[in-house]
């Protein structure tokens, strides 16, 4: 996140042999920026994300940071 962040206002890319882990992390950012979980998941899975651990880990870090 905080590589990222430092590259603000840039264009990046992330890159997952999968798509699982960009695809999660897609869906934490959207997420952190108001979108809702399931919505943002949804976007996840259309990015790549097919593994349920990897949706499990999502919702896990929304409920915490909803906290």
């Amino acid at each position: 996140d905080s590589l990222v962040a430092s590259h603000a206002g840039q264009k990046i890319l992330l890159h997952c042999s999968s798509s699982n882990r960009a695809g999660g992390w897609l869906a934490t950012q959207l997420i952190a920026d108001g979108l809702s979980s399931e919505d943002a998941i949804a976007v996840g899975r259309r990015a790549g994300i097919t593994k349920q651990v990897i949706v499990d880990s999502v919702e896990a870090w929304a409920r915490e940071t909803r906290k």
